[in-house]
């Protein structure tokens, strides 16, 4: 078990080293890393997804909502750090609740819905919907997180 992070230039170390892009931590109030709601989880077949809805405004045009924008907008906002978060909670509550639990079988990953750029008739050049960022963390990166133990 690894010892958990001290200070913030350790987490932001730690976050960097398992590839978690975020804007570096800052301590102390307000809290701005720590508020928030999953919004949903779905599971399809035997898979669960994380689904968080987001409200920016990226622009409007569907070029906005492209991956690359979704990509920036998500590492602006800290929404990798968020979805870490929120991974390592539903792989504790698949854990306790799936008597054959398995990360790579059960875990499908994150999925962000920024809503202003989920339109029907919004397309990429390859004429693939926009608005929709997905992405799923490596176990190693869940367990890593999931094994800090807890700060006195």
């Amino acid at each position: 078990c690894t010892r958990p992070p001290n200070g913030r230039a350790a987490w932001n170390t730690w976050l960097r080293s398992y590839q978690i892009p975020a804007p570096p931590l800052q301590f102390g109030l307000p809290p701005k890393y720590l508020q928030g709601f999953i919004d949903l989880i779905v599971q399809s077949g035997t898979k669960f997804y994380i689904l968080d809805w987001k409200s920016n405004h990226l622009g409007d045009a569907p070029q906005d909502y492209s991956n690359q924008a979704l990509e920036a907008a998500m590492q602006a906002h800290g929404y990798h750090l968020q979805s870490l978060l929120y991974g390592v909670a539903v792989h504790r509550y698949l854990r306790q609740r799936l008597p054959d639990y398995d990360y790579e079988r059960h875990v499908g990953g994150c999925l962000y819905g920024f809503v202003r750029g989920m339109r029907p008739h919004w397309r990429d050049s390859d004429g693939q919907s926009v608005g929709i960022y997905a992405h799923r963390l490596p176990f190693d990166t869940i367990k890593a997180f999931d094994q800090l133990p807890p700060r006195a």
